[in-house]
């Protein structure tokens, strides 16, 4: 087994640990964090997929759709964690509003990614992994990442400002500290890619 492959292995099965023995928990109390959980953990395992390039010429086409399902799922982590950042800082105004642009915003960036060459042209083989090839409108997706990402540390920071109750603020806070690194990392590669 290569050394690349330990990390992966590890956070899948981590995930998966975790979820076995907290399902029911996360199911009843908080639906938004199981679904960025389950988001994260279909990223973590499309990733996985496309880790080592030997593929044969008949899985080929099953690691171009695991390609296009990773991006999908990038999509839906930071949808996931929208919905967490909204429902851990309290944000009320028009609501219902956002939720529903947001949902409708997921779907079409969804429908784009997988039906449209506009965003991701295709992929290609490197000597470590599979890397995309940037279609004519792939700063869509850059644009959404740093937009909600940002939307979503905005509403942390405010809750941990603003709100009265301490287990809230506690909650906001834990949420920016456990999220910092990936946010900068997300951040930076999107940077980097312009």
């Amino acid at each position: 087994m290569e050394l690349l492959l330990i990390p992966s292995l590890l956070a899948i099965g981590l995930k998966i640990a975790i979820f076995m023995r907290y399902h029911k928990s996360l199911r009843k109390e908080n639906f938004n964090l199981a679904t960025f959980f389950i988001a994260v953990l279909l990223l973590n395992i499309v990733e996985f997929i496309g880790i080592k390039p030997d593929f044969a010429e008949q899985t080929a086409l099953l690691v171009l759709v695991a390609y296009y399902c990773c991006y999908c799922c990038v999509v839906f982590v930071v949808h996931g964690y929208v919905n967490l950042c909204l429902e851990y800082s309290s944000f009320k105004w028009n609501l219902s509003k956002i939720k529903t642009g947001m949902n409708l915003l997921l779907a079409l960036l969804v429908v784009m990614l997988i039906f449209d060459r506009e965003i991701i042209a295709g992929v290609e083989e490197t000597a470590i992994s599979i890397t995309k090839i940037e279609g004519n409108s792939y700063w869509i997706i850059q644009l959404y990442l740093l937009s909600f990402i940002t939307f979503g540390v905005g509403l942390l920071i405010q809750g941990f400002r603003k709100l009265h109750c301490n287990l809230s603020r506690q909650r906001c806070f834990v949420m920016l500290i456990s999220t910092f690194a990936p946010v900068v990392v997300t951040v930076v590669v999107v940077i980097a890619q312009e």
